[in-house]
């Protein structure tokens, strides 16, 4: 995700079984990075609700201007991350980010 000079970001995701072209299982996905977190919206119109084992593989937040101390993941408070600050990124390993979650991630200051 890359942030704009504000630090927030907005996209969407959109996934299909690929295969089929009626009654086809779909999900779109609203993803925010505002306040230092990370949240997804499911659009109404999505057909599919993602089971509690999916999750992200890798999470990549670009243009943060600080280091958090702490993330908050799946409720649980982490160091499991890596930041660079003469590019201002931060990648952290998906392994607790489940889709089925509204609030992804929360950084700590």
């Amino acid at each position: 995700m890359f942030l704009r000079d504000d630090e927030t970001a907005e996209g969407e995701l959109y996934l299909d079984d690929g295969l089929s072209y009626e009654g086809q299982q779909k999900i779109e996905i609203k993803f925010t990075f505002k306040n230092k977190q990370l949240t997804t919206t499911q659009i109404p119109e999505s057909t599919y609700n993602f089971p509690e084992t999916q999750r992200l593989d890798v999470v990549k937040i670009y243009g943060l201007k600080y280091e958090p101390v702490m993330a908050v993941v799946g409720g649980y408070q982490t160091k499991d991350f890596l930041y660079d600050a003469d590019n201002e990124y931060l990648v952290m390993n998906g392994r607790n980010v489940y889709l089925n979650n509204h609030r992804l991630i929360e950084l700590l200051y």
